[in-house]
């Protein structure tokens, strides 16, 4: 009776043990998921300039613990005529890989939906009543460039290509997916030096590559 006793229990414990064993292996698999969620790894601006202090390309993404976006909208309606049945692609607080330029914001609208091909740039209008289709800003974060910030206006307003989107993924409130595409553009660049005062400029050819976060609310 004793033997039958002992045999039982130890059967008990080997099965509590596996039932436990499972119960952590679900947790893991759980936290895991939950930070996938969050990740911004696959998002990025690419921007190739053809010449001057910029002259190369530029991987621009998200800094680590900032609140930054890199993101593309469509709008149906809009309080702005120019933008009904558009498309926004705008991003704020990027920075290089190197952690030594900072990419202030980055903006281009088109005409119509986000779907693959090219689609007909949106101007707007500026304080100066000079018309605009994209429009970005870099900084000097410890770069040994000799400027402190870059300032860009538009020379030629062509075309921006989607080339690709991923499938929707659905959340608990909003619905999201990944968009990519590029533009090139001729800009006049107007590099502010360090010493605050002299400025240099530059007209150079710049292409832009993106990967970007397109979000919409649920459907009831």
């Amino acid at each position: 009776m004793k033997k039958l006793i002992f045999v039982l229990a130890i059967t008990f414990l080997i099965a509590s043990c596996k039932e436990s064993a499972k119960t952590s292996d679900s947790k893991t698999i759980l936290k895991t998921t939950k930070k996938g969620k969050s990740n911004y790894k696959d998002l990025y601006v690419n921007i190739t300039f053809s010449d001057g202090p910029l002259k190369g390309t530029h991987k621009f993404v998200k800094e680590k613990g900032k609140i930054a976006n890199i993101g593309i909208n469509y709008f149906k309606t809009s309080k702005n005529p120019n933008q009904v049945n558009s498309t926004s692609l705008s991003t704020n607080a990027l920075i290089s890989e190197d952690g030594k330029l900072k990419l202030m914001f980055l903006s281009k609208s088109f005409k119509g939906k986000i779907e693959k091909g090219n689609h007909d740039v949106i101007y707007f209008t500026d304080s100066s009543k000079d018309k605009y289709c994209t429009q970005f800003m870099i900084l000097n974060n410890g770069h040994s460039f000799d400027f402190s910030r870059m300032k860009s206006k538009n020379i030629t307003c062509n075309s921006t290509e989607i080339t690709g989107f991923s499938d929707w993924k659905e959340g608990t409130v909003m619905n999201r997916r990944t968009v990519s595409g590029n533009f090139i553009d001729t800009f006049e660049l107007n590099f502010k030096n360090k010493d605050g005062k002299s400025v240099q400029e530059v007209t150079a050819e710049v292409k832009v590559s993106f990967n970007s976060r397109q979000q919409e609310m649920k459907s009831e």
